[in-house]
């Protein structure tokens, strides 16, 4: 997908709408300049856009850029709501004086039309620190079984900080049915990574950091509406995963221990939040391992934690370092590195379960001496962790795809990878900051990936 000329197209987020068969993805647009400013071109405006493609022939259907007076928009997230209802995109923009407002909008899948908008920002918010932890932002959506649009967000509050909020939506209108500002806690400035609801619509879950890097977690009781335990633990760094299950009554995450030396799992009651329980993987003081995604197979009762493992004397190269914990048991069952492949990822990004367990998803980035860079996806069995099916992707070796992330079609015949594709431009000078900063939006899509073509490797 091409954005504005010149510019730096930045994706976020997909999703995958089965009732209408589309793929849809969000994100915003930043400067080509190699820095970390969030402007672009030379009105000195960023924008922000959702894009459906038709998921059997990759064809866009519809492009919604947000129309707001805001000089700074950016979309977080994307959710499909079941049947007929509309496509949710959360995020933030900003007015004429520098505040961030939070932003919800529904739009309606078939012409990607905006059927309703709310935005919001705390009384304390102010135009200091664009995008920053203590802005008000909407990060994270999730649609209950009865149809319920909940949103995570940030609110900054009366002393700087930023504290966890909540906001619940009636779905045809757009109304506003509850908010929650949570503040019960001694942490600094928190961002919500991970948001998950019970098929009961009583609860919901939300996992992410807070400044100190530390994991926390978090309890909703949506009938009361109020947080019924919050847990900040440790002090891991880098990428994390959470996953929940629901029969178990029991939730996790995945980190990394300090010094980037191996997985650390940990086990919550779902009820009370206390520590059931955590253990790291095991890997040789030679081969560190860095967590980067957690799913749970529920059928199988199995964790899969996904990251790279550094092999022996190899720096400059990595391995995938996939692995099953038996959630019983709490063993390593099956560990599954890709170090005789020649597409598997090096730096994993995203992990995928297809609907129905039939495998797992590792998606990234291939770094090995077998074969150039590329955006990379393998597929697992589940209970053995051997590969089933391998592909690579890259338009240029030495400047491939970057995996952003992953959504299966509701059969599991298909997933779609978003990526962002680093192009040329037309200053080669060697020490040009804009040399590969012109990027543009990539979604791929696989068919049958749970499907095995034969020898693997």
């Amino acid at each position: 997908m091409d954005g504005p000329a010149s510019s730096h197209d930045d994706p976020i987020t997909i999703t995958y709408d089965g009732d209408h068969d589309l793929v849809i993805a969000v994100g915003s647009t930043r400067p080509p300049d190699g820095g970390r400013e969030r402007v672009v071109g030379a009105d000195d405006t960023e924008d922000a856009t959702a894009v459906a493609f038709d998921a059997a022939t990759g064809e866009e259907v519809w492009r919604h850029k947000l129309d707001t007076a805001g000089e700074h928009d950016v979309f977080a997230d994307v959710e499909a709501a079941a049947d007929t209802g509309p496509v949710y995109v959360t995020g933030a923009t900003t007015d004429a004086t520098g505040t961030q407002h939070g932003l919800v909008r529904a739009l309606d899948p078939a012409s990607g039309e905006p059927v309703w908008t709310d935005t919001f920002v705390s009384p304390h918010s102010d135009s200091d620190g664009f995008f920053g932890l203590e802005d008000t932002y909407a990060f994270r959506t999730a649609v209950t079984s009865q149809g319920e649009l909940l949103v995570s967000g940030t609110y900054t509050s009366a002393d700087g900080d930023s504290d966890t909020h909540f906001r619940s939506y009636d779905p045809a209108s757009g109304a506003l049915a509850w908010n929650l500002t949570y503040e019960g806690h001694s942490s600094e400035n928190e961002y919500i990574e991970w948001l998950d609801v019970d098929d009961g619509a009583t609860r919901a879950w939300a996992g992410g950091l807070d400044r100190r890097g530390r994991t926390l977690l978090m309890d909703l009781d949506l009938e009361n509406r109020e947080v019924d335990w919050y847990r900040a633990k440790g002090s891991y760094y880098g990428d994390r995963g959470f996953a929940h299950s629901e029969t178990r009554e029991e939730m996790y995450s995945l980190t990394t221990t300090r010094g980037d030396k191996d997985y650390r799992l940990t086990t919550y009651e779902v009820a009370t939040g206390d520590g059931l329980g955590s253990l790291t993987t095991g890997v040789p003081e030679d081969e560190p391992n860095r967590a980067s995604d957690l799913a749970f197979a529920e059928e199988e009762g199995l964790l899969i934690g996904t990251g790279r493992t550094l092999p022996p004397e190899t720096a400059e190269s990595a391995w995938t370092g996939t692995v099953g914990i038996d959630a019983d048991t709490d063993e390593v069952v099956w560990r599954n590195r890709g170090e005789d492949s020649a597409t598997a990822a090096s730096f994993p990004r995203e992990l995928a379960i297809a609907p129905g367990e039939s495998c797992a998803v590792v998606v990234g980035n291939g770094q090995n001496p077998v074969y150039p860079r590329m955006l990379s996806i393998t597929s697992l069995d589940i209970g053995t962790g051997e590969p089933i099916f391998e592909a690579g992707y890259s338009e240029n070796p030495y400047y491939p795809p970057f995996a952003v992330d992953t959504a299966f079609a509701s059969d599991g015949d298909a997933i779609f990878v978003l990526a962002s594709q680093y192009q040329l431009t037309a200053d080669l000078r060697l020490d040009s900051p804009n040399k590969f900063t012109q990027t543009d939006w990539l979604v791929l899509g696989f068919d049958d990936p749970c499907r095995s073509r034969g020898p693997v490797g």
